[in-house]
């Protein structure tokens, strides 16, 4: 693992959790990354890139990027 990041979920075909998350720290020099990939970013896209902008400034952390993978489970999958 590296040591400037973290992971929290699973991903992958197989998985039914319904999301992933990276943060870390970008390289000296690059700005911060918010990266969202979801099964609903059509609709819920932006609110979650907003969610995730406003947590991470709660918590002191705009300096960090973070990644996001949601997949939106389904019932019954």
């Amino acid at each position: 693992m590296n040591p400037t990041e973290a992971t929290a979920g699973h991903r992958g075909p197989d998985t039914r959790s319904d999301c992933w998350v990276r943060v870390w720290r970008p390289e000296p020099g690059q700005a911060p990354e918010v990266i969202v990939r979801s099964k609903v970013g059509s609709m819920y896209g932006p609110a979650i890139r907003a969610l995730l902008v406003e947590t991470r400034t709660t918590l002191g952390a705009d300096d960090l990027s973070i990644e996001i993978d949601d997949q939106a489970p389904c019932p019954g999958r």
